[in-house]
């Protein structure tokens, strides 16, 4: 789960991380413009198990960052956007790096970016691609890239039914399922990723 905890800029506050956290079993991230060291231990006083550290808005403070999250024993998904943040982000130390693929100039949205990255990557590190990922053919595609795992916010609150959704996009993309028969849009087509069997 990722959750956006401030009010200010989402609308979200620690309460609602805090009761995510209370009904959920698995990892919670708080998913804010960390900028201050007091949001990480918020984050950590709610429960979350991760913070998003932005390269593009810490700069060279990342690392301080990163060790104000290990030294209150809370994972960091440090996010990426080129070849210079990612440099600051290994050299950093981080051991979760995510690529967002929305250009911050343009806001266009472009896979491509995590494919040219993915070669620069530490070795020891989860990988995460971040934004863009709307079908379950864009999940697979950055998996065959490479990539440990995806950040998908809006094709899954758009879905009719979500844990299909996840179903399909955590499966193999080696040896995918019969997805005609679930219904499911695997397309970079549309943006209608689950449909009615009536469609």
């Amino acid at each position: 789960w990722a959750i956006k905890g401030d009010f200010d800029a989402f609308g979200g506050t620690i309460a609602d991380l805090q009761a995510v956290t209370q009904a959920v079993r698995i990892p919670v991230l708080r998913k804010d413009f960390t900028v201050d060291p007091v949001q990480i231990a918020e984050a950590v006083w709610a429960g979350a198990s991760c913070v998003l550290l932005i390269v593009s808005v810490l700069g060279h403070r990342t690392k301080e960052f990163l060790d104000v999250c290990e030294g209150m024993g809370i994972d960091a998904l440090v996010e990426v956007h080129d070849e210079d943040e990612l440099r600051i982000a290994t050299e950093a130390g981080a051991r979760m790096i995510g690529v967002n693929n929305r250009n911050l100039k343009t806001f266009k949205m472009d896979l491509a970016t995590s494919e040219r990255l993915m070669p620069l990557y530490p070795k020891h590190c989860v990988k995460v691609a971040e934004s863009g990922i709307h079908t379950a053919e864009d999940a697979h595609r950055m998996r065959r890239a490479g990539f440990d795992a995806v950040l998908v916010g809006e094709s899954l609150v758009k879905a009719d039914d979500p844990a299909l959704l996840i179903a399909v996009f955590k499966a193999n993309p080696f040896n995918p399922p019969d997805l005609a028969s679930a219904n499911v849009d695997t397309t970079s087509r549309g943006r209608d990723h689950t449909r009615s069997p009536a469609a």
